[in-house]
């Protein structure tokens, strides 16, 4: 039995019933600020959901941050079907052979040394990841003939908005 908090004083229990990687996650819900019992179960709404996989892929990785930081973020937003974890490749070559390895990856992020290398890899680029070269951030979108891969580049958009704090401010149209 766990609680999350969804406001200040309110809080929905929750119990994890089962929880398996390839079977999924099945949770009861009870509102109103309800003690689970195992009367109470009944009446609780059933969800059930795949534990989500999402990722850092480079190497070395020891030095992120980034599986803490999402952990806790998927903790403050109360989402309990997703995980963030670490995934040091020292080839990119690799990169199949570890999407093949489970069937709930839902994202990695991509981080040094293959920002570029990770591109004939991608099924569909944005249009910022075509442009500058490189995705640090992909996403795997499942279908009916199976998984595709889009890369996307959020470093550019980060950068752009750390220099503007430091930039005048323009005028909006000219005179």
């Amino acid at each position: 039995r766990r609680s999350r908090p969804t406001g200040s004083d309110f809080k929905i229990q929750y119990r994890t019933i089962m929880d398996s990687p390839r079977l999924g996650r099945i949770v009861y819900y009870l509102p109103d600020n309800q003690q689970y019992t195992k009367e109470k179960e009944k009446g609780a709404k059933r969800r059930e959901s795949v534990m989500r996989t999402f990722g850092l892929i480079g190497f070395p990785l020891e030095h992120s941050f980034s599986p803490a930081y999402f952990q806790q973020k998927f903790t403050a937003e109360k989402i309990v079907d997703a995980e963030y974890r670490s995934f040091p490749l020292e080839r990119i070559t690799d990169f199949p052979r570890l999407i093949l390895s489970q069937n709930n990856w839902a994202g990695f992020n991509v981080t040094i040394p293959f920002k570029t290398a990770i591109l004939p890899y991608l099924d569909e680029l944005d249009e910022s990841a075509a442009e500058i070269g490189a995705a640090n951030v992909i996403k795997i979108v499942r279908n009916t003939q199976g998984i595709r891969l889009i890369g996307y580049n959020s470093d550019a958009m980060g950068f752009e908005r750390s220099l503007k704090e430091f930039l005048p401010q323009l005028p909006k149209r000219a005179l």
